[in-house]
């Protein structure tokens, strides 16, 4: 599961999902069963040990790729960002980090 170019809209999704939720390099609780909700454990811990790999160029790239390659419309590209808003304000808390990460996000999916 090396390459966007295979991936379905869950397992794009569950890929953001896990990046958002390292933005302070912790994943919480909270975020943990957002993840659990969007993909199965087996496919969250392929894309854990992808992520840890990828850098922050790398994990942009496959996004901004994905995100191309599947066709989302401007709606879902918007539900899509809420969620991810969603679930960087999961545990109670919203920092200068995952404000950061939400506003690239941002201008990447949108």
């Amino acid at each position: 599961m090396n390459t966007s170019n295979e991936w379905t809209r869950e397992v794009l999704e569950g890929y953001i999902f896990i990046y958002v939720a390292n933005a302070d390099f912790q994943e919480s609780y909270e975020e943990r069963e957002i993840i659990s909700e969007k993909i199965d454990a087996a496919t969250s811990a392929k894309l854990h040990r992808e992520f840890e790999k990828d850098n922050d160029n790398q994990s942009i790239t496959k996004i901004q790729d994905a995100i191309a390659r599947l066709g989302y419309t401007a709606d879902e590209k918007k539900q899509l960002i809420e969620e991810v808003k969603n679930l960087l304000t999961a545990d109670g808390q919203f920092d200068a980090a995952e404000k950061g990460i939400y506003a690239a996000l941002k201008r990447v999916i949108v």
